[in-house]
């Protein structure tokens, strides 16, 4: 099981890469405990670990060390990340309410009896990670379908940071030219 401390080594090698933005004020526990209250719902384990950390974290490639798009793999399309959080700091684009109103709203109409709780989004994915029933799951709304994954909350977002660090150039793209 991948842990914080793994994520933090990788985001410390890529950083002068990427656009890195978190909340100034981590949520105390008995925020998270209020937010949990608030949702009705239990938080996993990984989650209220990242919420301690970072509430919302935001990662992308700096535009300058992004390959442009076209060709390439799927994934090379996907330049970051971000993961949703509880503060009164964080972004609407990154506020877990505003989120899981999304995700209810798309389940309802693609008819699955399912309760998730989102957490992260990849950039140019339609889909959204989280947890249905305390399971780490993705749901594509592109497919129609809620699949377990194997791995867990901080397993997705190291591999994210391995994608990016395998797609982003290695020098600033005037270096290329």
């Amino acid at each position: 099981m991948t842990t914080w401390g793994a994520i933090e080594r990788l985001l410390t090698e890529l950083r002068p890469r990427l656009i890195v933005e978190c909340s100034q004020t981590p949520p105390r526990p008995e925020a998270i405990a209020e937010a949990e209250r608030f949702f009705r719902a239990s938080f996993p384990k990984e989650f209220r670990a990242l919420l301690a950390e970072t509430d919302a974290l935001y990662i992308e490639a700096k535009p300058e060390f992004w390959p442009k798009r076209g060709g390439g793999p799927a994934a090379a399309l996907m330049n970051g990340f971000g993961t949703f959080g509880i503060g009164a700091d964080v972004p609407k684009g990154l506020r877990l309410d505003t989120h899981l109103r999304r995700i209810r709203r798309e389940l309802r109409n693609a008819s699955i009896d399912a309760e998730m709780l989102p957490v992260l989004q990849r950039v140019g994915d339609d889909g959204t990670f989280g947890y249905v029933a305390n399971r780490f799951s993705y749901w594509s709304p592109s497919s129609g379908k809620v699949r377990e994954l194997e791995q867990g909350l901080f397993d997705v977002i190291l591999s994210a940071l391995g994608d990016l660090r395998t797609y982003m150039r290695p020098t600033h793209a005037l270096e290329h030219e």
